[in-house]
């Protein structure tokens, strides 16, 4: 059962969290995507809310790798967040995108699915919330997005 799962995880990532953390952060998104599922919405929310602060541990080990799995715990949790109309959905959307953008910047092609939807999701997510999102913030990365889908455009003709 997941509680026991839990339970097991967090005794061996307190022991080791070198080992275990990463591990521990991807069973508790598992788990909170279930307690979501079945309407346990603030049980669920907790877990996302572990998810996201474990995810932040281990990215500031090796940013460049863990920013992805921040990102979309963010995203996750700003989705949530929305559902349970709490205004801090935006900050929680910005901040997934925020999390990706220098990493995308960096290496555009590899992280350009991830940064679109994180933008999109933000912008949904004010959308929701009756605010306009950061335009000036996104332009450079909309700019480069764009670029890419133009540079692809031309390399299927």
């Amino acid at each position: 059962d997941f509680e026991r799962g839990v339970s097991l995880l967090r005794q061996q990532a307190a022991r080791n969290p070198d080992s275990f953390k990463l591990d521990l952060a991807n069973y508790l998104n598992d788990l909170a995507g279930y307690l979501l599922e079945i309407g346990r919405r603030e049980e669920g929310l907790a877990m996302i809310e572990e998810v996201v602060q474990h995810y932040r541990d281990l990215a500031t080990l090796d940013k460049a790798f863990f920013a992805r799995y921040l990102s979309q715990s963010l995203e996750n949790l700003a989705h949530e967040l929305l559902r349970q109309k709490k205004p801090r959905s935006i900050a929680t959307a910005f901040e997934a995108v925020s999390v990706m953008r220098e990493v995308f910047i960096q290496l555009p092609n590899l992280n350009a699915v991830l940064m679109r939807r994180v933008i999109n999701s933000y912008r949904a997510i004010c959308k929701g919330m009756g605010i306009g999102p950061n335009k000036v913030y996104l332009r450079p990365l909309v700019e480069i997005l764009d670029v890419l889908d133009e540079n692809s455009s031309i390399a299927k003709e």
